[in-house]
């Protein structure tokens, strides 16, 4: 593994409430293994900075193969609303919430969401 990619999915398991992940040490910092039977799954982490159109992407193709997939369906709702495509980001949480009715990662992103979209739908009528 490239040592500069060698940190993926640490911090954003951590900061999204993801703990079913396996963790191991490496020399160049921490890094989490890939979920043992989706290896596409794992969404990137660099720098300590999640890049969302990488995790978008990795989403994305999992979900072509398994559309029901709950992370996929999360992190892909995650990854759109950190990239400023609240529609989407919408979209995706709510399909990861008939998955998981009670995890509440999804529902606080959608209430965020719900959030984005009410002030950009009041900044549209304002400057009407």
């Amino acid at each position: 593994m490239d040592p500069s990619s060698s940190v993926t999915t640490a911090a954003y398991a951590q900061a999204h409430g993801d703990s079913s992940a396996n963790v191991s040490t490496q020399k160049q910092g921490v890094s989490i293994l890939p979920y043992p039977t989706r290896p596409g799954l794992a969404c990137l982490l660099q720098a300590e900075l999640v890049n969302y159109e990488r995790v978008k992407e990795y989403c994305l193709k999992v979900l072509k193969k398994e559309g029901e997939n709950f992370k996929a369906l999360y992190r892909s709702g995650v990854a759109f609303y950190h990239l400023g495509d609240y529609d989407k980001a919408l979209y995706y949480l709510k399909e990861a919430r008939t998955r998981q009715p009670t995890d509440t990662n999804v529902i606080r992103y959608i209430q965020l969401t719900e959030m984005k979209l009410s002030r950009c739908s009041q900044r549209e009528k304002e400057a009407m």
